[in-house]
């Protein structure tokens, strides 16, 4: 189960050039300044390409990506908006809101930083009010901020359908993509009643969809990514499975369909969908579908595009996570002692399997890289809390890492289980 292999260490240092090279190759971003509060609010570029932003040199955000947005008066008191986030498309960014207060220091108030964005920024005479993008299914909290209060919630948003509309008013050579049909009441009752609670999801996969499109027999259908859901054996799908059974054509209402007008049924065997319903719009359920198409789940970070990798890949039932080390995304440092570190690589591949539809339970190999013989004796019994009772094949190697503060990485592979 254990040994050394020397072989990583020629490895390690290769990687460790052909990063540096890379990294070399690119040039770092102009600093930029802008005039504020009788000092001066900067954005820079440090060694990590990280974007930090900073008045008169004192740090208040930093970020893969960080840029200024405009500046607002908010009653007296005039307020600086940048954009701070990680990159790439998984999230939008947060909105850094730069003030200061009466007899106070400048200091930036973060919104949307654990929501994956804030929505832009309204500004009224005296507040900003941040009221999200709602799709079909979605709920969501209206937030304000203002100099004398700070953040708080202003109330609840709902998406609702345009009142009484029918199925007669359902137009897709109007639509620009197929959620467009669920503005339409009729349309968005039937797929409340037969999603409920996963609506929003198969919402959200169907919004890398284009235009609806249309087949020779007026049944028009939408394309996209859903994630299948963990243990119940059907999965729906946004896309094109080999034997669609039911896709929405406003002119035909089948009998008995339970009210659910506007749909047409096209599958033999099943005539009026599962146990007796009828799918609205841009749905489609396909069984016995084995596999499902290859995903990559990305942190978002710019360096799984500039080394070439993904945090991790989903293939049909099998997760392959790639090797992590010990960094702390919450506080973007490198902790200084192995007990710390593998703990973060087990916490960041854990988030890893999560949002790939997996769970630590699900792994069956695991290697784990430190850079000292000493370190075992530390590791073995924090793998043993996570792993202790999941036993998955395993390999611990002795190897040098591509920078001198990692002391262990860990790579993981997993594989699905039935949990009906």
């Amino acid at each position: 189960m254990f040994r050394t292999e020397f072989s990583s260490l020629l490895f390690g240092a290769c990687l460790a050039a052909a990063i540096a090279s890379g990294a070399a190759a690119q040039d770092k971003a102009a600093p930029e300044s802008f005039p504020f509060a009788g000092g001066t609010l900067t954005i820079t570029e440090n060694e990590d390409f990280e974007k930090v932003l900073a008045f008169d040199g004192r740090e208040l955000a930093r970020n893969y990506v960080v840029y200024f947005d405009r500046t607002v008066e908010l009653g007296e008191t005039t307020v600086a908006l940048f954009a701070v986030g990680d990159g790439g498309n998984a999230c939008g960014t947060a909105t850094a809101i730069v003030w200061k207060p009466k007899d106070g220091e400048v200091s930036a108030d973060m919104v949307g930083e654990e929501d994956c964005g804030a929505p832009p920024a309204s500004a009224t005479a005296d507040s900003l009010y941040f009221v999200p993008y709602l799709i079909p299914g979605a709920s969501a909290a209206v937030q304000v901020w203002s100099p004398e209060r700070g953040l708080r919630v202003a109330g609840m948003l709902s998406f609702v359908p345009q009142p009484e509309t029918s199925w007669d008013d359902v137009d897709p050579d109007g639509y620009e993509n197929i959620i467009d049909a669920l503005s339409n009441e009729a349309v968005y009752n039937a797929a409340t009643k037969l999603l409920g609670k996963e609506l929003e999801g198969v919402v959200t996969g169907l919004l890398v969809g284009g235009s609806p499109e249309k087949t020779v027999t007026g049944v028009f259908y939408g394309a996209g990514c859903v994630a299948p859901a963990r243990g119940p054996p059907r999965r729906l799908h946004g896309g094109r499975p080999a034997r669609p059974e039911t896709l929405l054509r406003p002119d035909r209402r089948p009998a008995g369909a339970e009210g659910l007008a506007g749909t047409e049924e096209l599958a033999a065997g099943d005539p009026l969908g599962h146990e007796g319903r009828a799918l609205p719009a841009a749905v489609t359920v396909s069984e016995g579908m084995d596999r499902m198409p290859r995903r990559l789940i990305s942190t978002g970070s710019p360096f799984e595009k500039t080394a070439g990798y993904s945090r991790a890949i989903v293939d049909g039932d099998w997760c392959f996570v790639s090797g992590t080390t010990g960094y702390d995304y919450a506080s973007m440092t490198m902790p200084e002692g192995v007990e710390e570190q593998t703990r973060n690589c087990l916490a960041t591949i854990a988030r890893a399997l999560e949002d790939a539809g997996f769970s630590m339970t699900d792994v069956v190999r695991a290697r784990y890289y430190v850079t000292d013989r000493t370190y075992v004796a530390t590791v073995f019994p924090i793998l043993g809390e996570v792993f202790g009772d999941v036993r998955p094949a395993a390999t611990m190697v002795i190897a040098a890492l591509i920078e001198p503060e990692m002391k262990i990485e860990i790579e993981v592979t997993a594989l699905r289980r039935n949990r009906d």
